[in-house]
């Protein structure tokens, strides 16, 4: 599936001193490709080459002189992997540039171990090699919340759209170490669990009669299977014994289902309803595998965004979600399409909003363009996301979405085009063709008035390509330069080669952006 397979100054004498303290052979050879190339050369020499914002610091970097740079690096190999990934307790002025157990990370962590005497150069990892995730918990995010307590409480619920906005981190908002829960989110989980309680009729949720079987036996009951459904597994003792006792001292003074009513407010609250655990459960030192409960999970959010059903359910209780086939079988039967069945329309959602979040096609609805109507603006979204739902379900990959030969166009956006079709349309390839030729790209990663290579440049290198680029000093004047009718777009972003301060970046971005340059602001 498509959306599945789409889941970084000295002088020659004071260079020699400082060298000889690294027991490992200082091979200028060996800090370029390991170091230089994979890192410092895109994440960190902005800000700290000469007149950039971090050349006081201890770390000084310059394109032109790289033995001077290896001989900076040497000083600081210390701390040279911690600052940039936001580990180190003074912090870092440029924040979290490089990702903890990034291939950037690891290469700042090499260099460390080599100015330390380990002179182990670091094995390339083969495509195929799998390392183990990280144990975690995850907070939902705020969407999954919304679609989770729909199917827990039976209605519609877009509570989540209200709350403190979640972190993004690389454009997502499910990065599970920035999710954290502060005051603020604190309170609206609270208002937000009070309200939905009152709005549930919570007799419905329980398959009990209170006055046949007595308000106990239900109450625990409602503990028991409520309280399952929401934490995504079984209650121990211990909560099921919380909770009745919860249920126990509001109904003595308010009543049967005053007292169903705050545990709802409890669990909706709870660590085990906010969080969902990869942590697992040891099978040999220093390697964990997901609980059957765990996995579940995981394979509901992953491909629905919201909790397991209950044949996920019966398969974790089975422990028939342990081997690889039985996984394979859940993900068919959960994806849809097979023998002729419909694609589960949540995995379709799924997919158009992780390529929203991809390609920040957000900001389509909100950016101003010579030219951008209301309507304009939802015929380009709806393109792009036709154009995702199609391939969603196939034996279809990236190359697929890129470089797709047919669009859905409606008339406004055959006219827009000059296509002169409507419905399904083939295209030729040349002046339009895949996902970078839609408008609703092109319009997202524009300026007012026409195009910029400078953010379509940053699109392709971040996004596509996952070189982090650093941003840009905070001395240097980072204004697009004036339109000039006698210049091409080429001519007048010159300086960016011109100026080693900017080309340090923009040598890695510019090309790339005019390679787009026969798109105008709308995309055509």
């Amino acid at each position: 599936m498509i959306w599945l397979t789409l889941f970084a100054a000295c002088n020659t004498n004071g260079v020699k001193s400082i060298l000889k303290q690294s027991e490992c052979p200082p091979e200028l050879d060996v800090f370029t490709e390991h170091v230089w190339e994979p890192v410092l050369s895109g994440q960190c020499v902005a800000c700290h080459a000469e007149n950039g914002v971090a050349e006081e610091s201890g770390l000084r970097l310059d394109p032109n002189d790289l033995t001077a740079t290896m001989a900076s690096t040497i000083q600081v190999a210390e701390r040279l992997a911690a600052k940039p990934s936001g580990t180190h307790p003074d912090g870092h002025g440029g924040g979290r540039v490089v990702q903890v157990g990034s291939d950037e990370h690891r290469a700042l962590l090499f260099w460390k171990d080599w100015v330390g005497g380990t002179c182990e150069l670091p094995q390339p990892r083969s495509c195929g090699e799998e390392e183990p995730a990280e144990r975690l918990l995850r907070r939902l995010t705020h969407a999954e919340y919304d679609r989770t307590v729909s199917d827990l409480l039976g209605f519609d619920v877009r509570a989540g759209e209200k709350f403190a906005s979640d972190p993004v981190v690389d454009g997502f908002r499910n990065d599970a170490h920035a999710l954290v829960v502060g005051d603020l989110l604190a309170d609206q989980y609270a208002s937000s669990a009070e309200s939905l309680a009152a709005a549930v009729d919570v007799r419905s949720l329980v398959d009990c009669d209170p006055g046949a079987e007595g308000e106990g036996t239900c109450a625990a009951v409602f503990v028991e299977d409520f309280g399952f459904r929401a934490f995504r597994r079984p209650l121990t003792v211990a909560d099921i014994e919380r909770y009745v006792g919860l249920w126990s001292d509001v109904a003595a003074a308010e009543g049967y289902e005053e007292g169903l009513r705050w545990v709802v407010i409890a669990m909706l609250q709870s660590p085990h309803f906010l969080y969902r655990p990869e942590l697992g459960v040891q099978v040999e030192p220093g390697l964990f595998q997901l609980t059957d409960w765990e996995m579940a999970s995981a394979l509901s959010y992953a491909l629905w965004g919201t909790m397991p059903d209950a044949v996920l359910f019966e398969a974790a209780a089975d422990d028939a979600l342990s081997s690889p086939d039985d996984i394979d079988a859940q993900i068919a039967r959960m994806v849809g399409g097979v023998d002729g069945a419909p694609l589960d329309d949540r995995l379709a959602d799924r997919a158009v909003g992780f390529l929203d979040a991809w390609l920040d096609l957000g900001q389509l609805s909100t950016v101003s363009r010579e030219g951008l109507t209301p309507e304009l603006r939802e015929s380009l979204r709806r393109e792009t996301e036709t154009l995702m739902r199609d391939l969603v379900g196939e034996d279809a990959g990236l190359s697929d979405l890129m470089g797709a030969r047919h669009t859905t166009l409606d008339p406004l956006l055959a006219e827009h085009y000059g296509l002169g079709q409507t419905g399904l349309v083939e295209l030729d390839g040349e002046r339009y063709g895949g996902l970078l030729t839609q408008g609703s790209v092109l319009t997202t990663f524009a300026r007012p008035t026409g195009s910029s290579p400078v953010h379509r440049g940053v699109l392709v290198r971040e996004r596509l390509l996952c070189e982090h680029l650093p941003p840009p000093p905070s001395n240097l004047d980072t204004s697009p330069p004036e339109v000039d009718p006698n210049l091409s777009t080429r001519e007048r972003y010159s300086q960016h080669g011109s100026d080693p301060e900017c080309a340090v970046c923009h040598d890695a971005i510019d090309p790339l952006g005019f390679a787009f340059e026969h798109y105008d602001q709308l995309g055509r």
